[in-house]
């Protein structure tokens, strides 16, 4: 039995949402080698995202001890020409990552979002690396607040949303 296979036969709580996500990014992409050099490495990742809800104030109780999860599909380019470089004094890397989170509530229902980020790189020397990450876009929210059917939901308020996003990462080079 392949691996897959077996994923579809493991039990949880959550089983048609995980066999939905998997059954997609499990044909969404064809790893290969990489075969020659280039200037534009490519990249593709999937990452799993698991959180816990903080509550912080009366109205958002009822969400105390959910857990959201989620899964997200990226697509990012690293720029190492000489012309990148000279323009803007780093390495740039950018890139598109869509995403699913389940909020883990009946009320929240979960979202679906595409962003697209720019991430200069802050040291690009050696084999550390550090970088600084901005991004833009757009989420689909599934079960937002309605006063007659959904008035429990206090956090959102419309079907979409535009998330900004901001952070850091620090890569470590093998090779």
């Amino acid at each position: 039995m392949s691996y897959l296979g077996y994923m579809f036969k493991l039990k949880c709580r959550y089983p048609k949402e995980i066999k939905i996500v998997l059954l997609l990014f499990s044909f969404a992409l064809p790893i290969t080698a990489q075969l020659k050099q280039t200037n534009n490495a490519v990249f593709y990742s999937v990452s799993p995202y698991y959180g816990k809800f903080q509550v912080h104030t009366k109205s958002l109780y009822p969400y105390n001890g959910t857990n959201p999860w989620g899964v997200e599909l990226e697509l990012s380019q690293l720029l190492l020409s000489d012309k990148v470089r000279e323009q803007f004094g780093t390495f740039v890397k950018w890139g598109v990552g869509v995403n699913y989170l389940n909020f883990d509530h009946s009320d929240l229902g979960f979202a679906i979002s595409s962003i697209a980020y720019i991430e200069p790189f802050i040291d690009a020397r050696g084999k550390w690396r550090f970088s600084i990450k901005a991004g833009a876009g757009m989420a689909y929210m599934s079960n937002p607040y309605d006063a007659n059917t959904n008035p429990q939901n206090l956090t959102y308020s419309t079907n979409l949303a535009f998330p900004l996003y901001g952070g850091g990462s620090v890569y470590y080079f093998i090779n």
